[in-house]
């Protein structure tokens, strides 16, 4: 497995950072996008730049409260993460929250996230009555 991350600040800037690095595309490529900027537009420059030069790679993106790049901590940035696998098939996709919490396991999942956040809830034994 390779790995490298960089913070976006302009298509030059990442393109130079694309070439430094040897980074081609890929069908074991991971490209995360991990936004603290809530400016759509950027965020839409730098998805678009990336399918450009990366058709073929997974990308996924979540926004964030801050973004870590060579051990520092950033905010309201665009973070980049490359991951190139050795091994396994990636396949990136999107689930929705409501689809996804309709079986007893995922919601089990939920309610543990829930948990960790200090929400659980008062009446788990609703979750028994949920069919698989």
């Amino acid at each position: 497995m390779k790995s490298c991350n960089t913070l976006y600040r302009s298509r030059n800037e990442l393109e130079k950072f694309i070439a430094e690095k040897s980074l081609e595309d890929s069908k074991s490529l991971l490209i995360q996008v991990y936004s603290g900027m809530l400016e759509r537009k950027k965020v839409q420059e730098v998805l678009n730049i990336l399918k450009e030069f990366f058709p073929d790679s997974s990308l996924v993106g979540a926004t964030t409260a801050g973004e870590i790049v060579c051990s520092r901590i950033y905010e309201q940035n665009i973070a980049v993460s490359f991951t190139y696998f050795d091994t396994g098939k990636l396949q990136a996709g999107r689930v929705d929250y409501e689809d996804f919490s309709k079986t007893k396991t995922n919601k089990l999942i939920l309610e543990q996230i829930s948990y960790s956040r200090g929400k659980m809830s008062t009446d788990l034994n609703a979750l028994s009555s949920i069919p698989n």
